[in-house]
Order: C-alpha cells, then structure tokens, then sequence
C-alpha cells in the first residue's frame, strides 16, 4: 500500500538493527509506539491488547521502560479510565502493521491524571517541558478530509489551565497541522503551521522547536516537504503540581476537539534534534515503516 512520498508500507515493524529513538539522542521523554502490541493493555497493566478492536486501557511510555525507568520521562504509561472513550486495536492486515484508531467522537484519549474522567495513578516524571526547544515526531493518517472544530492529536497543560501547548489540526479552510503555545497570563497564541494540507496518507511528521530561529515541520523527512514559519518563544509547562488541571493527552483535549484518524507512534524529546539526530531518526522510521 503507497502513502507519503510513494513508498510502501513494510511487512513487518521491526526496527532498524540497534537504532530507535532511545539510541539516537538523550533527553527522549516521550515514545508511545501502537505498533508495539506488548506495550499495550485491556486493563491496568497485566492483559496485553493483543488483537483487533481490543480497547487500549493503558500503554506504556517506552521513553521510561526502554531508558531503565527514567525519571525524565513523561511518566510510566497513559491511560483511559473510561471504557467509552478508549481507543481500538487495528491491524492493516496479515499481521503487518498494528496502530489505534481515535474515531473523533468517542475514543478521547490517553491521558496521565485527573481529567475528564481518566485515571490519576500515573504521576508525571518530568517537572516541566521546554516549549523553546522540543522534538515531536508522530506517525499518523488522518482520516477526516475536513473538520469542523481543531482536533487535538497532542495536548499538554500545567496547572493553570491556560499554560497550555499542543499540536492540532486547524479548522480552517485549508486543514493543516499546526503548533499551539500559549502562557498562563493567556497571552495570543503563538503558531506555527505546517503549510501543507492533509491528505488520506499516512505520513511522519517532525515538529522542531529551537532555541533561536523558527519552527520547522518536516513531512516524510523532507525538509522541502513542510515549512518554516513562527517561533517559539521561551515557554515551559510546569507538570510538578498533581490536581485536576495538570494533563498530557493523545487523541484529543475536550468532547468537541477529538482527533479522527490513526495514530502509529508518537516520540517526544525535550531538545531539538541536530541535523544528525535528525538523519538518525528518519532513517530508523523509514526503515519502519517503508520498503
């Protein structure tokens, strides 16, 4: 099957021998990889999610379990306490390729504390993330051709509710992922889009977040392929005070912003990659998931 840049998806989701996102550079405090069925569970931790249409309960943050349960990482595993809400299993076919299905109307997402009804055992590991200088890479097919309010593929915010960041797709008249960064004081927004629509395929996306310099988004590992445009300003989100407003989530922030659409593998670092970090990381995805 084609998708992205015309290659064919891989028979198998083995790694690139002795590469993955743990090897190729430090600071990894995210990898949530639906691929990986052993990392996935039914329940709290002991049934694995082992077939289609199992509801993922739990998965676990292979940035902690792979690092020797690093205390940096955004926590052990996320969750989703609401049966209704948790996302599906899915198989391409013949075993080749596993990912969850988010339907946009109820699996809501995977979070690690007390919000919208999710299960507050999961304390986070890292006190804040660096909204100066980030690397987020997620796997995914959108599967709505147009929205009608922003869906929310990742989400983040400290205790106050406006210190927030995130990465969406905008409701606009061209849907394009965008980056969302917004301080407590409730200041304007700081965005940044990709300027390149969204197609059925699935795709890896690389949102780089510098210290100086713009914003670069980064489709199928082309660096002509995305955009550079924005900033990102000198902004944290402080994850140390555990209550109700405190949260991480995949798929989606509140009932009417649920993402639509497949989801493979999400992988944050708190630092921008180098260009050869970068090379590293597109060369093992690739690998993964092309021929």
């Amino acid at each position: 099957m084609k998708f992205g840049l015309g290659l064919t998806v891989a028979k198998s989701n083995s790694n690139t021998k002795g590469i993955d996102p743990t090897t190729i550079a430090s600071k990894l405090i995210g990898w949530w990889d639906f691929t990986d069925r052993r990392t996935m569970y039914t329940d709290a931790g002991s049934t694995y999610a082992l077939k289609a249409d199992d509801k993922i309960y739990r998965i676990d943050n292979k940035a902690y379990t792979k690092q020797g349960n690093d205390t940096t990482a955004l926590g052990k595993y996320l969750e989703q306490g609401t049966e209704s809400k948790r996302p599906l299993v899915k198989d391409r076919g013949n075993n080749q390729m596993y990912y969850a299905a988010f339907d946009g109307s109820a699996a809501q997402i995977l979070a690690g504390t007390k919000v919208l009804g999710n299960v507050a055992t999961n304390q986070f590991s890292a006190s804040t993330l660096n909204g100066q200088a980030m690397s987020i890479i997620y796997v995914v097919k959108d599967n709505a051709a147009s929205v009608s309010a922003d869906e929310y593929l990742i989400h983040t915010c400290g205790s106050a509710v406006n210190d927030r960041m995130s990465v969406y797709v905008d409701n606009s008249t061209n849907d394009r992922w965008q980056w969302h960064d917004q301080n407590d004081s409730a200041r304007t927004n700081t965005l940044a889009n990709c300027g390149v629509n969204l197609t059925s395929n699935l795709e890896f996306w690389h949102l780089l977040l510098k210290t100086s310099g713009s914003t670069e988004f980064y489709r199928n590992g082309d660096s002509t392929d995305g955009i550079t445009n924005g900033f990102s300003d000198n902004h944290q989100i402080d994850l140390s005070v555990n209550n109700n407003n405190v949260f991480f989530g995949i798929g989606g922030k509140t009932s009417a912003e649920y993402y639509t659409g497949n989801v493979y593998e999400i992988i944050i670092y708190d630092k921008s990659l180098t260009a050869a970090e970068l090379r590293l990381l597109n060369e093992y995805l690739k690998k993964k998931y092309r021929t």
